[in-house]
């Protein structure tokens, strides 16, 4: 009875309920798991997007994937070959360790890795 009243202080985070988001342009940055494949896609610091299974925009293996990330919109680039094509997010919630966009009326979460 002791060790199970334990678990239950032990259990909550005080730091998670503390937590205030940054910018999107500085919370995206970092690893994140994609609810739609469970692939795990990295959004660096210089714009650069490591999308190696393309969960977030579909490429080759030659494409050039770039993000910017402005108030609650997010912009996914593809280039390749001197193309480019674009797709634009709404951002619906940007947590601390989790960021929800929408794409044409469907709900996308990135889970921080």
């Amino acid at each position: 009875m002791l060790l199970s009243g334990l678990f239950v202080f032990t259990a909550c985070n005080d730091e998670d309920e503390d937590c205030m988001p940054p910018a999107l342009s500085e919370n995206i940055v970092g690893e994140w798991e994609v609810s739609t494949t469970n692939d795990v896609v990295e959004f660096q610091a210089d714009g650069t997007l490591i999308d190696p299974n393309d969960a977030v925009i579909a490429g080759s293996a030659n494409s050039e994937k770039t993000y910017v990330a402005s108030g609650m919109t997010l912009t996914v680039t593809l280039s390749e070959g001197g193309a480019s094509f674009s797709s634009e997010f709404d951002v619906t919630s940007n947590e601390c360790d989790e960021i929800v966009v929408s794409f044409i009326g469907a709900d996308v979460t990135f889970t921080r890795q």
